[in-house]
């Protein structure tokens, strides 16, 4: 049966939203029959607006382009990316054995796309474009678990990543359930270490 036309985006070629999903649901269940890392990367430029309003549609669309080709260089033949409109990106990488190497990925495609939009008349003698990046993951994937909720873990971190002064890029950690006063019975327990929260960079 031949793909409708709405199946990828006509700019970048890369999928839409809808055929992106389930590229990505069918990836996710692969990596929860497998027991390894499954990741969700959300991107967009950091001011949208600003970009729409000091440049003109050939500059932006070659940024775009430029995007969608950082993407196709960095992940693996196995993972997935689509263009979601208004310069937002949906990435997806598989066979993640380490949170370590997740980060680093992630670390190493946002410093890329920092630089998508030089040459394209916007950010003229080498400036970057400040990019904003959210990334959920599991370590490894569970059967319990939804790839949906990974989506929105990482648009959540997006959002927050927009909130910060400019090219921010936040890791989504779920908020601890605040738990009952120990009772006299009960032994006090000791908190170790720290713990990164999703409003904090971890770079």
């Amino acid at each position: 049966m031949p793909l409708s036309p709405h199946t990828f985006d006509q700019l970048t070629g890369l999928p839409a939203q809808a055929h992106l999903l389930a590229q990505l649901e069918r990836a996710h269940q692969a990596m929860v029959e497998r027991r390894l890392g499954f990741a969700v990367l959300a991107v967009a430029p950091h001011d949208e607006p600003a970009l729409q309003h000091d440049m003109d549609g050939d500059a932006i669309a070659l940024g775009l382009l430029g995007m969608a080709q950082v993407f196709r260089d960095s992940l693996r033949h196995s993972d997935g990316v689509g263009h979601l409109g208004n310069g937002r990106f949906l990435a997806y990488a598989t066979q993640l054995r380490s949170e370590a190497d997740t980060l680093a990925l992630a670390q190493r495609i946002h410093d890329r796309l920092r630089w998508s939009f030089v040459g394209s008349g916007h950010a003229s003698g080498g400036t970057r474009v400040p990019i904003s990046m959210g990334v959920s993951l599991r370590l490894p994937c569970m059967a319990e678990g939804e790839a949906a909720d990974l989506v929105h873990e990482a648009l959540q971190a997006l959002a927050l990543a927009q909130q910060s002064n400019g090219g921010a890029l936040r890791l989504f950690t779920a908020p601890e359930p605040l738990s009952p006063p120990p009772s006299r019975l009960d032994p006090l327990r000791p908190h170790g270490g720290q713990r990164r929260t999703d409003s904090e960079p971890w770079r």
